[in-house]
């Protein structure tokens, strides 16, 4: 962990890893090819590299880092808060981190509202994700941000809220980290998919002060994780074996990473 950091759990301090590990529920390492796997063993195993990333995303230390930080949409609909992975917060920025590795894409906005059979309180629910945005230009109608991802419109709109909330000004921005690996499936969104993405979120919304990264991380497992790669998934005893071979040991060596520069 890196020795300047601030650590914690949504907006709750932590003392250490262990205790951040435990303030997650079990199910959450109910598989070792959760992204949330890998983020957490690079914070803890690969602090220089770790740094890297923030530096190449212009982030200065030090840094507090608050995983699993949510932001609520702040609007009179019914929905639940976004959930951005690490919220990474210095003195001038307010970066959401999202990680990926295995996962497939995401609802598009357009196939998000077209769910759950109550329009009207999705829309009400994006209408305040983009309200805390402080769009340049909103978007006439909800239909011209119908291919934008939906979770990462909320990420992003996640960022703004959270910088919004000091009294001393700080800028929004948004990365994604990308894990590559030889055990990353073919059904992965690509690293293509998020730049794309990413792209199409800022043409789209044209959001103000919006610095964007995409950052890609190749990785190998190490024979810890070989260990633990087999075991059945949405398992209770597969995630206690995950939480404590992500305490005890290292996972994954990391090797190098490209860095793509999306928006503003």
């Amino acid at each position: 962990m890196t020795s300047d950091a601030g650590l914690y759990f949504d907006r709750t301090p932590v003392h250490d890893l262990a205790a951040l590990l435990h303030s997650y529920n079990v199910d959450e390492f109910n598989s070792p090819y959760r992204s949330t796997v890998p983020l957490l063993a690079l914070v803890k195993d690969e602090r220089n590299t770790f740094r890297k990333v923030l530096s190449v995303c212009q982030v200065s230390m030090p840094v507090d880092l608050h995983f699993e930080f949510k932001v609520d949409h702040q609007s009179k609909g019914r929905g639940a808060p976004s959930h951005t992975d690490l919220m990474a917060i210095s003195e001038d920025v307010c970066i959401a981190i999202e990680s990926k590795w295995t996962e497939p894409s995401y609802d598009t906005v357009g196939t998000w509202l077209s769910k759950g059979g109550d329009l009207p309180n999705r829309e009400k629910v994006l209408k305040g994700w983009l309200a805390l945005m402080r769009l340049e230009c909103a978007p006439q109608s909800l239909e011209e941000i119908a291919d934008c991802e939906y979770q990462m419109l909320h990420r992003a709109a996640s960022a703004y809220a959270a910088a919004s909330s000091f009294a001393t000004k700080k800028r929004p921005m948004l990365a994604y980290l990308k894990f590559t690996s030889p055990e990353t499936p073919v059904f992965a969104a690509s690293t293509e998919y998020y730049v794309d993405a990413l792209t199409l979120l800022h043409k789209l919304l044209r959001p103000m002060d919006l610095q964007t990264y995409l950052v890609e991380m190749k990785m190998a497992p190490s024979e810890h994780f070989r260990l633990i790669a087999d075991r059945p998934k949405a398992n209770p005893a597969t995630g206690v074996a995950v939480r404590g071979a992500l305490q005890e040991t290292s996972l994954f060596s990391f090797s190098g990473d490209k860095v793509y520069r999306i928006g503003t």
